[in-house]
């Protein structure tokens, strides 16, 4: 009731666990004699949970979402961050993070036409080009115009 979240919805929406789990190899991960694991879930109230397992020499990611929520395009959106944040440590280590590329071309584009809706066309050319093809056809015309002058 603090909250102010409507009732049934979650107060949190998402979890994110990072876990140390270094897998010992020949470990039996403490079974009983005779008893054979089929399946083993991780089950969480949360809408979306991941999990990052670190094995030592390298981690698993894992994703568990309720149905409505793109499970497949989180696990991209999550490996193109991952794949961005290795490369910048491998060749640019000094990088600031705000400088990582964590959306791929496709989910940039697919982002900024969703923001402008459904009407709106990309240019195909950044504004520097197009005003520089402006200028060529009409060199004396407004190129630009703003609320204190032009």
């Amino acid at each position: 009731q603090a909250s102010g979240v409507p009732g049934g919805s979650p107060l949190f929406t998402s979890l994110f666990n990072y876990r140390h789990s270094h897998a010992v190899p020949g470990a039996d991960g403490g079974r009983l004699p005779g008893v054979r694991t089929l399946l083993t879930r991780d089950v969480s109230n949360y809408p979306v949970a991941v999990a990052v397992d670190d094995l030592g020499s390298g981690f698993e990611l894992t994703v568990d979402a309720v149905s409505g929520v793109d499970a497949e395009g989180l696990c991209r959106l999550l490996l193109t961050c991952v794949d961005g944040l290795a490369r910048a440590l491998a060749t640019t280590p000094e990088l600031p993070l705000t400088d990582v590329d964590v959306v791929g071309p496709d989910e940039s584009r697919r982002l900024l036409a969703q923001g402008r809706g459904p009407s709106a066309e990309e240019p195909g050319a950044l504004l520097p080009e197009l005003l520089a093809e402006r200028v060529c056809v009409g060199p004396d015309a407004v190129a630009v115009v703003a609320e204190d002058g032009e």
